[in-house]
């Protein structure tokens, strides 16, 4: 079991927002013949909405987990945002581009929606 866990998992660091970016994820990825990513983490405004954009040329699907990111409030000269507000528009944002994201509610079947 620890070698199939270990194939399947990579370790990444890196300097940009998206986990695409400078790194050889993507490499790795179509190695193992992996073509979904599931992103969870912190913060939705910056690196998932990131990484959900940069795999669409990429040509992975992606699935957000809604109750496993967040954001943090915003606040500059363009104006203020709390936290739930940008995490909740950029659900539905990347869910009407990006990204499959599941509610608690949708079930397995639900987490990889086809492209249109």
């Amino acid at each position: 079991m620890t070698a199939h866990e270990n194939a399947a998992a990579k370790r990444i660091s890196k300097q940009f927002s998206s986990i695409f970016a400078d790194t050889d994820l993507e490499s790795w990825l179509r190695e193992q013949g992996i073509d979904t990513v599931t992103l969870v983490g912190y913060m939705t405004n910056n690196c998932v909405i990131a990484s959900a954009a940069a795999a669409e040329p990429l040509g992975f699907a992606v699935v957000v987990i809604s109750d496993a990111t967040g954001a943090i409030d915003l606040a500059n000269d363009a104006g203020a945002a709390l936290a739930r507000a940008v995490h909740e528009t950029l659900m539905v944002l990347l869910h009407s581009n990006w990204a499959a994201v599941p509610t608690p509610h949708s079930g397995p079947q639900h987490l990889v929606q086809a492209r249109g």
